[in-house]
């Protein structure tokens, strides 16, 4: 991610994930009796993540209004390194939702796994509250 275009088309690959991920929560939690609260937050967190990710992208398109003088008091490599982070987060994230998915097929069992999956949903939740509150700061500095 070299420039401010491909940064913003790998973003709408990001809303994408988000997308999906919402989705896929959203399935699990539905079929599932006794849920975790961990999966509950991680799902509200996506979902208050992608408007900030669209903002993101407005600004890195030149349609949203950008203070040019405090542009400069963001490197391109920072928001770069945020928004790839996140992309990882999510990746990391949708290989756990669909081992959540195939631990519930188990049965009984799954209550026993969503447990011992807590530790890990509280990171996702931990990472991607991390890149929202970058870039929330990021939008904050550009457009005031």
């Amino acid at each position: 991610m070299s420039d401010p275009l491909s940064v913003a088309a790998s973003i709408a690959g990001l809303l994408t994930a988000a997308q999906m991920t919402s989705a896929a929560i959203s399935k699990l939690v539905s079929t599932k009796k006794s849920g975790s609260n961990e999966i509950n937050d991680v799902k509200s967190t996506v979902d208050t993540l992608r408007p900030v990710v669209q903002h993101v992208q407005l600004l890195l398109l030149n349609q949203a209004k950008i203070d040019r003088e405090r542009a400069a008091m963001i490197m391109f490599e920072e928001i770069a390194s945020t928004l790839t982070d996140l992309v990882k987060a999510f990746s990391d994230l949708g290989k756990c939702v669909e081992g959540l998915d195939a631990d519930q097929k188990l049965g009984w069992l799954d209550s026993v796994r969503w447990l011992s999956r807590a530790d890990e949903l509280k990171g996702y939740l931990q990472r991607l509250e991390k890149g929202k509150s970058s870039l929330i700061l990021m939008i904050s500095i550009l457009t005031k």
